[in-house]
């Protein structure tokens, strides 16, 4: 039975209504440190999740047609939740949660469904999307203790070990001590929708030196217009999860969909072809040398784009010999010079690294410096110097806290060679060979 959510009224039926799922980088962070570290991973189901939740305001119902008895108007007061209920979701993660702290859980600072457990000097590490549970812990039989009290306070099914989660693929080897993520099934879905999955490949998602306008050229009609923004959808899906090395494709899609040209249209199953051939790529982590417990960032910006003149920004953190977090994305302003858009592409990295290093203290217990590497050296001198002269002192304030994590040294600049610049495969369509190099560097695999 689903309640009819649309007739409730905000302040009397439900007042909040938000409930937080977990980040897709944490999911990631978590399953690096499950290959670095050699944990257990297993996972559970909640069981018709919404139904657990316990309601705290007044909600009354009618039973359908058919269920209330003849000629009777009843009202029945809900003790537990609906689905349908705007609440519902709240009131579930709240049940949870209520849980979780009964059973000694700590509620993690740098993401609200992520959650560790110490017992003695065992740890264990669960993070909750909606009604998808994963457990990690080097200790087993704190797992299964887990689980039991879990399933005493709540309807769980125990999925064993874990091998699918949120449509991601997690295929292991505890000898190598690797770990890779992939989405095969949801990519092959998607090429079998547009009926691409027989298409001739191509070797990167985008032609070398591709220029996209929406402003010229045909606009698509309705129909194709929906189906445009139906692929570009599953497409932002795939790179969000496991697919950094179609980022910048699919950032340029997206900057059309509004209104869309067939030239887009073309660009889209260009990336659909890429697919084809690259079904089974995706992230492979290792803890096979020590240092890959360490977070590493490269950032990039190309300077003066082709839309208002505003350069790209592209980064990607690395852990484990894999891509944990990554971005490609326009920058706010335009930048006047190449080691402005470099320097606030640095802003961009750091903003996501101070939130990354609080979520790596919390699974390795320490706080580490995180190397950013840069490729403009005017852009490291400036980020070095800690002073604003005559040619970059227009720049807002708002980016100079890069400086001030820079000067507390939680961050040191350092740098690379322009041809070992991995974030340049977020910032520009690049040739086959220098593609495939950074896509390497990545992690990625087929």
């Amino acid at each position: 039975m689903v309640a009819k959510g649309f007739k409730q009224i905000e302040g009397l039926y439900y007042d909040e209504v938000y409930a937080p799922v977990s980040k897709l980088t944490t999911l990631r962070m978590l399953l690096c440190t499950v290959a670095v570290q050699d944990l257990e991973l297993h996972q559970l189901d909640a069981k018709t999740a919404f139904l657990q939740g316990d309601l705290k305001e007044e909600v009354y119902i009618r039973l359908p047609e058919g269920y209330a008895p003849a000629g009777q108007q009843i009202l029945y007061k809900l003790q537990k939740a609906l689905y349908g209920l705007k609440q519902a979701p709240r009131a579930w993660h709240q049940k949870l949660l209520d849980v979780l702290h009964r059973i000694g859980f700590k509620q993690s600072k740098a993401d609200a469904s992520f959650f560790i457990l110490q017992r003695g000097k065992s740890v264990l590490f669960m993070l909750v999307y909606v009604d998808d549970i994963l457990l990690a812990s080097l200790s087993m039989p704190l797992i299964s203790w887990t689980k039991q009290q879990i399933m005493r306070l709540l309807t769980v099914r125990d999925m064993g070990t874990a091998k699918m989660f949120l449509g991601i693929e997690v295929t292991r080897d505890r000898q190598k001590r690797t770990l890779k993520i992939t989405q095969r099934t949801k990519a092959m879905q998607l090429l079998e929708d547009f009926r691409t999955q027989h298409a001739k490949p191509q070797p990167t998602p985008l032609s070398p030196g591709t220029v996209l306008d929406k402003e010229v050229g045909e606009k698509l009609q309705p129909d194709m217009h929906r189906q445009y923004m139906s692929c570009v959808g599953s497409l932002l899906h795939i790179m969000g999860c496991t697919r950094p090395d179609i980022a910048h494709a699919v950032h340029e899609l997206t900057r059309a969909m509004s209104a869309p040209t067939k030239e887009y249209w073309h660009a889209a199953m260009h990336v659909l072809r890429y697919l084809a051939g690259t079904t089974t790529m995706g992230i492979l982590y290792s803890g096979q040398h020590k240092e890959q417990q360490t977070i590493q960032c490269w950032h990039d910006a190309n300077w003066g784009g082709k839309q208002h003149s505003k350069s790209t920004t592209g980064y990607v953190y690395r852990m484990g010999g894999g891509a944990v977090a990554w971005s490609s994305k326009l920058q706010s302003i335009v930048a006047t010079s190449t080691t402005e858009a470099e320097f606030l592409a640095a802003a961009a990295a750091v903003r996501e690294g101070m939130w990354l290093m609080k979520l790596h203290a919390e699974l390795y217990g320490q706080v580490v410096q995180v190397p950013l590497y840069c490729d403009n050296r005017p852009a490291i001198t400036l980020l070095n110097s800690q002073v604003m002269e005559q040619r970059t002192r227009h720049i807002s304030v708002v980016y100079h806290f890069v400086l001030e994590r820079l000067a507390r040294q939680e961050f040191a600049v350092r740098h690379c060679s322009t041809d070992q610049m991995i974030a340049d495969i977020f910032t520009k369509s690049l040739p086959g060979k220098a593609f495939v190099l950074h896509r390497t560097a990545m992690g990625m695999v087929l």
